[in-house]
């Protein structure tokens, strides 16, 4: 069978057996329906063209704001699974070359690290990876600011954009608690790099990334 092809069904199969509908719902929908609506999106295709993987969003009531998770589905057979869970956002998924890892972006926590200093706080979106057949994830990065875009190099790094981590005016400004903000401050604007991580377990308490060069 081409994958190509079954793909529109198969995911329409997918979201039908997530999204079940019985006669009994209405058909009207109010405000808060459409705020409250979930979606999908995001869809990336395994290198083998057998899975897809992809993101469901929805606004959560306590906190207002949108989360998502991702969720893995077999193209030509009726199989879903959930990867992640919680009320952090998942977003942006890609996998590895060889399929054997998948990668994301999140604002679920980090580990606890205990040598990492009070004036360093990582961002709240970082770069994870885990096993497409699920299982905890562990993360790829400790940035302090959130990454703007990534792709995988090969199978065994990522190549990502960033802005580097706070400079030393930045952290006196904060050490000095000074909440004003300087609109185009380009002489302290923080410049963005493109850095190389690994995928390798053994960074799972997401090690600092290698700096690869500057793009402004």
């Amino acid at each position: 069978m081409n994958w190509k092809r079954a793909l529109p069904w198969a995911l329409l199969f997918s979201l039908a057996a997530h999204y079940p509908l019985t006669a009994q719902e209405s058909t009207e929908w109010t405000v808060e329906d459409i705020l409250l609506a979930e979606s999908a999106g995001s869809f990336q295709i395994s290198p083998d063209g057998q899975w897809v993987v992809w993101v469901t969003s929805r606004m959560d009531k306590d906190k207002g704001e949108q989360i998502s998770n991702l969720w893995i589905s077999h193209l030509t057979e009726n199989h879903t699974l959930q990867l992640t869970r919680g009320k952090a956002t998942h977003s942006n998924p890609r996998w590895s070359p060889d399929g054997a890892l998948l990668t994301f972006q999140s604002t679920r926590p980090l580990p606890e690290k205990k040598d990492e200093g009070e004036k360093r706080k990582p961002a709240s979106s970082q770069l994870w990876a885990m096993n497409p057949s699920g299982g905890e994830p562990w993360p790829l990065t400790r940035l302090e600011r959130s990454i703007r875009a990534y792709e995988w190099r090969d199978t065994e790094s990522i190549v990502f954009a960033a802005e580097e981590d706070l400079t030393h005016y930045e952290r006196t400004i904060q050490s000095e608690k000074d909440t004003s903000r300087v609109v185009e401050d380009e002489a302290h604007s923080p410049p963005v790099a493109c850095f190389n991580s690994t995928s390798r377990r053994k960074r799972s308490n997401g090690s600092p990334a290698t700096r690869t060069g500057s793009i402004n």
